[in-house]
């Protein structure tokens, strides 16, 4: 969900911004025979409510393209409407719970299903760490081929799921808050402060998504000043893992598992990225992103990007905070005037609303 702007010429200002998810599908229109399904996801052990699940309808018949994914409410709650009367399947996924998938439900014209999900809770236990090699950076097949690490990927790519959903199905604003020091060559340092509010709604987020999506591909993560920074859904998406690889040597630091990630490969006149992902080592939601820019081998920049829990009705739906972003070397005609800038920032989240 991030971006990071570094515009000296703009007064100096080092901006960052946060951008969204996406994960859907396209809706079932224009069938005349529909049914309704709804349900609930409440944990095997206690009985409470399991909120913002990621919950999928599974055709039996195996067409891919009709597959639909929801999010449960902070009531543990979902729903499927307008559903084309068929056979269907239910999979329920949560960090933190066994994988699910209902006996076959049978939608009819007119009628709605009810379907409860009891899940028992999981916690995946690290295996003990093989020795590999100094060096040694695994693309997609080692990913998986990886038990310990193959695991953590999958699993801390559920939250990602999650917070996709969520995204698409709730309208709420958020507030971001920067404070800029701009580092003159003469002059000493020129702060700045920037305070913007926006609202966030979920039929522009696959608009959003793909235009992001298109600027990485087109040109990668910096132009001159600007530099960018991947979102979640970026970093575990395939095509990352195609760019980027991983270290196989994961580290655990006071409850947390760092994913460290570098280049696969050279790119000639392009900016890179390295850094760590680090998830809880329980739970493996996003804790932390530590990332840095390259250009050839020379750092230019840096930031911080930290997560934690923030209240969303009775529950809890883990999003970026707030962090801290640095640029060492300013390129172009302001580098006559500026030797570097760097910003504290921090998000707040409110006004949240389901709208699907």
């Amino acid at each position: 969900m991030r971006s990071l702007l570094i515009r000296p010429l703009a007064l100096g200002s080092l901006v960052v911004t946060q951008c969204v998810f996406l994960l859907t599908a396209p809706p079932l229109s224009g069938q005349a025979i529909e049914g309704t399904i709804q349900g609930a996801a409440r944990s095997e052990e206690v009985g409470g409510p399991i909120s913002f699940a990621f919950v999928r309808l599974l055709p039996v018949n195996g067409d891919t393209a009709t597959i639909r994914k929801v999010v449960t409410g902070d009531a543990g709650h979902f729903s499927f409407a307008r559903v084309p009367a068929a056979d269907y399947r239910l999979e329920l996924l949560r960090i933190g719970y066994r994988p699910v998938v209902s006996s076959v439900l049978r939608v009819k014209q007119g009628e709605t299903l009810q379907h409860e999900f009891r899940v028992a809770s999981q916690r995946f236990q690290l295996p003990t760490v093989t020795v590999v090699a100094a060096g040694k950076c695994v693309g997609p097949a080692d990913v998986a081929a990886d038990s310990p690490l193959g695991e953590i990927w999958n699993e801390a790519r559920k939250g990602v799921d999650i917070r996709r959903a969520f995204e698409l199905q709730y309208r709420f604003a958020r507030t971001f808050r920067q404070n800029a020091v701009l580092r003159l060559r003469v002059g000493g340092a020129r702060p700045n402060v920037r305070v913007d509010t926006l609202l966030h709604e979920p039929d522009s987020v696959t608009v959003r998504e793909r235009r992001r999506l298109a600027g990485f591909a087109r040109e990668g993560y910096a132009r001159g000043n600007l530099l960018t920074l991947p979102d979640e859904r970026q970093l575990f998406d395939d095509q990352f893992l195609r760019d980027h690889c991983l270290d196989p040597a994961i580290r655990k630091v006071d409850g947390v598992l760092g994913l460290a990630f570098r280049p696969a490969r050279p790119e000639r006149g392009r900016i890179r990225i390295e850094g760590t992902i680090w998830v809880d080592s329980t739970s493996y939601l996003m804790r932390r992103l530590d990332v840095e820019w390259l250009d050839g081998n020379r750092r230019i920049g840096d930031a911080v990007v930290d997560y934690t829990d923030m209240p969303v009705g009775g529950s809890a739906l883990r999003l970026p905070v707030g962090g801290r972003a640095a640029l060492y070397r300013i390129t172009g005609p302001m580098s006559l005037a500026v030797r570097s800038a760097s910003a504290t920032f921090t998000h707040e989240y409110h006004d949240f609303a389901r709208v699907q």
